[in-house]
């Protein structure tokens, strides 16, 4: 037994290790980037919020940069960082612990629930979540008397317990959820350890109170003035709490059954003080984040709201339901770990097309602003529009990173107009200095010249000129494959692949959308030269495979058809691929 959950064990951390190596770039997201950008520029530890669990987070890539590593392997370790936390964490809990299911909880907790936010690894509540399972672990264990309470465990406890209480504000509610769990899972009544541990949270919230950053004082005041923006009232819609309900069914399934399954097997085993704790913690936090926010919101962010509901429903299940012997039981919990640890990494594959395709995009940006003088650049919001992507604040760290994996000197510093227009509100960008955030301007010297080095310039527009468009087409190549005869007069949908040959394949043509149509040849004369238009469905990563609408000739007869593309109002790409065709 033992050695089957080993295998198991090691087995979907190899598996977590490989999909963090194939999207190092893609975790580079949002704050991801930001603290990546931070280690390295500033050669150190960065630290916000007073959060200190970021330490752990930053361990590999400051090694890294300390050992003067290229910046690919500098993202690659970052990424595999973030995995490799959790499997010390579970190896922690399997053999020096003994738990198996602690480690389990800790397989389980980095992909139950998490769809975009994979993309940013390096979240606190995150981070503390995992150390909060071995804290709960170590804490039943001593007391339950299988461990000692001697001054190391307790002094062990009390550090884990300070990491998870400065983590995330968050984590102080799940902290006091594994308490009282802990008090009546096992019966007990309040004993000195929990009065500790309880002034260990007080305390904890107090520092907290007096040293909340900027950011975390607009948060609070968000939840303490919920009447000024009204969204409590949302509540009171039977619309809304409907389309809830299919929102937390369509992005939490993994989290409600195991919900589901943990109050049936409570119910039968007359657990109710259990099941009520779960539903008192879980419904109040639930209701917290509908008062706050629109609950029906879909994203990164939202995601990373909702998650603490996942923990005060996962460690129910592990640590109440598949501990518990019988086959029954034994059986469900096979049944949902083949559903989780099968169908969610799917899902984060599926989500990570779209973060491919967005950093294939702001790679086409750099490649084109290399073909115009300088090196700092803005897209205009008129062009952005026009875009399916949201690059949002982040977009200049991305793109530092990104442009310099080759060399240093090959930095590129892009970001969009609202990024400009907001550092302008700061202090206006001087030559010398460059836009980190849309928030921060910092001097060119606080760069790592090692991995960045901007050249004196200010920030210039950055748009496709002719040229550009007409080299970046002669690499994009089409084959089509239409039937043998059609009907005259008639619309009719033709397969086509598209290859994408540039370097990087990006497809960010900056608003000029690409297009695909075609062109009819009779007895070598041109028959019609503009077809209907057919908007090429996604970024060209590569390949592409989709149809093209076209409207065959009124006479029958035989035609050549040519399919080519296109950006409207400016160019045809003269990489058109033609096959005859019959029209009858």
């Amino acid at each position: 037994m033992a050695k089957r959950d080993a295998l198991f064990l090691h087995l979907v951390f190899a598996g977590l290790l490989v999909m963090a190596f194939l999207f190092s770039e893609e975790r580079l997201y949002a704050d991801a980037g930001y603290y990546l950008s931070r280690v390295i520029n500033g050669r150190g530890f960065w630290i916000e919020h007073n959060r200190l669990i970021l330490f752990f987070s930053q361990i590999l890539p400051w090694l890294a940069v300390n050992a003067r590593l290229p910046l690919k392997a500098v993202i690659i370790l970052y990424s595999l960082g973030h995995v490799l936390y959790f499997y010390l964490l579970a190896l922690i809990a399997f053999y020096r612990l003994g738990d198996r299911y602690a480690a389990l909880a800790l397989v389980l907790v980095q992909i139950t629930g998490i769809g975009q936010s994979y993309f940013t690894p390096q979240f606190e509540m995150y981070y503390g979540i995992g150390l909060l399972i071995l804290f709960s672990t170590l804490l039943a264990k001593i007391t339950c008397r299988e461990l000692p309470r001697s001054t190391v465990n307790i002094t062990l406890l009390l550090i884990l317990g300070a990491l998870v209480i400065t983590s995330h504000p968050v984590n102080q509610y799940l902290f006091l959820f594994v308490l009282a769990w802990d008090v009546i899972k096992n019966k007990r009544k309040v004993d000195r350890l929990h009065v500790l541990l309880v002034s260990l949270l007080v305390l904890g919230m107090i520092y907290k109170w007096f040293t909340f950053s900027p950011y975390e004082q607009g948060k609070v005041g968000l939840l303490l003035h919920f009447r000024s923006h009204k969204h409590y009232l949302q509540l009171l819609n039977l619309h809304y709490l409907s389309d809830l309900v299919i929102y937390l069914i369509r992005y939490y399934w993994d989290a409600g059954l195991l919900f589901l399954i943990t109050l049936i097997v409570f119910i039968r085993s007359k657990e109710y003080s259990r099941m009520l704790l779960i539903l008192i913690f879980s419904g109040a936090y639930l209701l917290l984040v509908n008062v706050t926010y629109n609950g029906l919101e879909s994203g990164r962010y939202m995601e990373q709201v909702y998650f603490p509901i996942v923990f005060l429903v996962l460690w129910p299940y592990i640590d109440g339901v598949v501990r518990k012997p019988g086959t029954v039981i034994r059986a469900v919990t096979l049944v949902m770990l083949t559903l989780i640890v099968v169908i969610r990494p799917a899902g984060i594959v599926k989500a990570g097309h779209h973060f491919r395709e967005r950093m294939a995009q702001i790679k086409g940006m750099v490649a084109f602003s290399r073909q115009m003088p300088g090196n700092k650049f803005y897209i205009a919001q008129a062009t952005l529009n026009q875009s399916t992507m949201d690059f949002g604040w982040s977009l200049p760290v991305e793109s530092m990173l990104l442009s310099a994996e080759g060399s240093p000197q090959r930095a590129v510093s892009v970001v969009t107009q609202e990024d400009l227009v907001a550092a302008e509100k700061i202090r206006y960008p001087d030559p010398d200095q460059f836009i980190f955030t849309r928030w921060e301007v910092d001097d060119d010297s606080y760069l790592n010249t090692r991995y960045f080095q901007l050249t004196r310039c200010v920030y210039r527009p950055l748009f496709i000129t002719p040229d550009a468009l007409r080299r970046y087409g002669e690499k994009l190549h089409l084959s089509i494959e239409p039937r043998k005869k059609y009907n005259a007069n008639t619309t009719v949908a033709i397969l086509v692949h598209i290859r994408n040959r540039n370097i990087p394949p990006g497809t960010s043509l900056f608003g000029c959308t690409p297009l695909l149509s075609c062109h009819w040849y009779h007895n070598g004369q041109l028959y019609q030269w503009d077809g209907i238009r057919t908007p090429v469905k996604s970024g060209i990563n590569n390949r592409l495979k989709q149809t093209v609408m076209v409207q065959t000739p009124q006479e029958p007869g035989e035609y050549l058809l040519t399919v080519e593309m296109l950006i409207e109002g400016k160019m045809w790409f003269d990489n058109g691929v033609s096959k005859m065709v019959k029209v009858e």
